[in-house]
């Protein structure tokens, strides 16, 4: 036989509440006699009074424990004002208490000491094991792993750090048997045909990208994936974030399976981290996040992974939940929903009790040296190993007693304690981000400075740019017997990838159009590039095709890797017999027009771009000799693909037209009324594009 029984209530007068909440675990043992407990109780009792109170209740009862962050059972619920009492009967299964003192001092010998002090009193060899030991800031891992060692890797072991309202510690108490201490730990050794099944709710969802722990120094952390642990954190979080406990790192085992450790303190000189325990170097960690949805979710999912378990072989006849203080600054109001859900998920009527801890302790895989969690529900199922459901006391839910109003009073004046304290915590947190933002607007305003001044060197360095390229576009056009040009480039930006270009020779004038993909500095780079090594080339002389393949082949060796290009178009006018002669690099064919049929052709032929391919051969192409008054027209896309606030293209069309209504004007009036008409077209947009026109007529 293996019952257990729970109750709870709050208050401040600590005998009325002892008394209490050994009258509700009475009524419901039912004349069996207890033979050990648990009890959790708030900082602000006298832990002394109540401990002896319940050992004359229940003479020999091996009882442990310690003071918490909050306390829960399926009696009352939560408070963090109350005192909650499991006590277990039975006549089959073992149960003994003990305690190590001084464990600040010597973790492994109060460990030790605990150990055989309640194996003195237990019948059997230990096959589960509860642990209540005091806050340490160093030296758990000496704890767990002494205890481990000592019961063996077949005992199971479980348990919580003792804790205290976090904002007003007045003492932090472990409890065993009939005394009360404060520096060690209290263990609880169960020996028989126990039964234990559980699960850790982590809640805390990594996130970012896993990195490796590489330079340690005892509890702190000083180096993360080769930076600092401060600028590891503050990557994710902000220059200026503050670490939390709320806000604990994953650290993973060989195996993928992870525990959650929070930072309980950071140096900015040194930009470390610092931890309750030491996170060993070559371990890899990530960052978490949660939500109390997220957190809700988790322990849902995780409380029915734990009864599906349970299977129908066994009915499980006490629950223990141990919860972390970090899991109730995030939940807020929302707290007791973990234990709403604890008490809708597991097995109906069972007795449930448990607390908010400084630290969880539980192993994360089977047989393993348990480990010191943050931020996680540690959830057990226990009872004899061949059960049946008839073994579990019905649990009572007991109202909370009504003392005296002197009493009710100190309670309430409690709540309104603990509620102005949370107040001034905001409030520093307040000011504290008030400090931050401050920070953050000084550097804004430094940084606002910085990109005046380096906005004023680049518009500088823009304005001189466009200078030098604006005084490489010819300024007059060079006279040519037989023909009247006009031409005229405009850029979108300060510098611009077109080109427009006049290279006069012994017996006409060549003209050239060119443009370059995209705009701007690059576009105006490959342009003038491609504008020296046209020159040079035309310096030697020889026929447009050898010219244009001779620049193509140059400028591929510059640009094969950029995915930049550069259409052109070269005419030569050949003063002698009125003709032109072209070549074609991918660019749009130019348009001539005769007044005397009014037609308009193109003047095509195949060119693939500049820049492509390094080994293309162009060829050229002469018109039969022009009639006075025939117009050409060569131009780049920004002038036929400018859109209007319809999104239309302004299209050959539309410039054709123009030229056709203006073709008895000069070519620098023609050149004007169609730069008119595409600005007007424009309806009062920007310029998008790059615009280039040239404007020829035979005389």
């Amino acid at each position: 036989m293996f019952k257990a029984v729970v109750g709870q209530t709050e208050g401040t007068d600590t005998p009325r509440v002892t008394q209490t909440v050994i009258g509700q675990c009475r009524s419901q043992l039912k004349g069996l006699c207890p033979t050990a407990g648990i009890l959790f109780a708030a900082d602000h009792f006298d832990h002394a009074l109540a401990v002896g109170k319940i050992a004359a209740a229940f003479p020999r009862l091996e009882l442990a424990g310690c003071t918490s962050s909050g306390e829960m059972s399926s009696s009352m619920g939560f408070s963090q004002d109350s005192m909650c009492l499991m006590l277990f009967a039975s006549d089959t299964i073992s149960i003994a208490g003990g305690i190590g003192i001084d464990l600040s001092k010597a973790p492994g010998k109060a460990v030790r000491h605990a150990v055989a002090d309640a194996r003195s009193r237990l019948d059997g060899e230990p096959s589960l094991c509860f642990i209540f030991p005091c806050v340490l800031s160093g030296g758990i891992e000496t704890v767990l792993s002494t205890i481990h060692e000592t019961l063996g890797p077949e005992c199971k072991l479980f348990g919580g750090v003792a804790g205290a309202d976090q904002l007003t510690v007045k003492q932090i108490s472990q409890f065993s048997r009939e005394n009360v201490y404060s520096d060690g730990i209290s263990v609880l050794l169960f020996s028989g045909d126990i039964r234990v099944s559980s699960v850790i709710c982590n809640s805390w969802e990594p996130v970012g990208y896993r990195s490796m722990v590489d330079a340690v120094d005892g509890n702190r952390v000083k180096g993360i994936g080769g930076r600092t642990a401060l600028q590891f954190f503050r990557e994710a979080f902000g220059p200026y974030a503050v670490p939390l406990n709320e806000m604990p790192l994953a650290v993973f085992d060989d195996n993928g399976r992870y525990y959650l450790r929070s930072p309980i303190s950071y140096e900015e000189n040194d930009e470390s981290l610092g931890f309750a325990t030491p996170i060993p170097e070559g371990l890899k960690v990530q960052l978490t996040e949660a939500t109390p949805e997220n957190i809700i979710t988790n322990v849902r999912d995780r409380l029915h992974r734990l009864v599906e378990d349970v299977g129908a072989d066994w009915s499980p006849q006490v629950a223990l939940l141990f919860s972390c203080v970090s899991r109730r600054w995030i939940m807020g109001l929302r707290t007791r929903e973990e234990l709403d859900l604890a008490l809708s998920i597991l097995p109906a009527n069972i007795p449930i009790a448990g607390f908010y801890t400084f630290g969880e302790i539980a192993p994360i895989s089977e047989n393993k040296m348990p480990k010191l969690h943050n931020c996680t529900l540690v959830a057990l199922l226990l009872g004899e190993d061949k059960s049946d459901s008839d073994a579990c006391v019905s649990t009572v839910r007991h109202r909370v007693s009504a003392g005296e109003t002197r009493e009710e009073v100190e309670l309430l004046a409690k709540k309104l304690a603990r509620a102005r304290e949370s107040q001034t915590r905001l409030e520093m947190q307040k000011e504290s981000f008030t400090h931050v933002l401050r920070r953050m607007s000084k550097d804004l305003t430094q940084a606002k400075h910085r990109i005046e001044e380096q906005n004023q060197i680049l518009k500088e360095s823009l304005t001189l740019a466009q200078e030098v390229q604006q005084s490489l576009i010819p300024d007059e056009v060079p006279a040519v017997d037989g023909f009247e040009v006009a031409g005229c480039s405009l850029y979108c930006d300060e510098t611009g990838g077109d080109y427009i270009d006049y290279l006069p020779g012994k017996d006409g004038l060549a003209v050239v159009v060119g443009d370059v993909s995209g705009h701007g500095i690059a576009a105006a780079l490959l342009m003038t590039t491609a504008r020296a090594l046209l020159r040079m080339r035309a310096g030697i002389g020889g026929r447009p095709r050898a010219l244009i393949t001779d620049l193509n082949r140059f400028l591929t060796s510059d640009v094969a890797d950029s995915g930049r290009f550069m259409t052109l178009i070269y005419l030569r006018l050949n003063s002698d017999d009125r003709t032109v002669t072209w070549v074609r690099a991918g660019h749009e064919p130019a348009l001539c027009y005769a007044p005397d049929t009014n037609r308009f052709n193109e003047l095509r032929g195949q060119g693939m771009a500049l820049g492509v391919m390094d080994d293309v051969t162009y060829d050229e192409y002469t018109s039969a000799p022009l009639n006075p008054g025939d117009i050409i027209v060569l131009t780049t896309d920004g002038i036929t693909e400018t859109r209007n606030t319809k999104g239309r293209l302004f299209g050959r069309k539309r410039l054709m037209e123009i030229v056709r209504k203006n073709a008895n004007q000069s070519a620098a009036s023609i050149l004007e009324a169609c730069l008119q008409g595409v600005q007007d077209f424009r309806e009062g947009l920007p310029r998008e594009d790059d615009e280039t026109l040239v404007v020829i007529i035979a005389r």
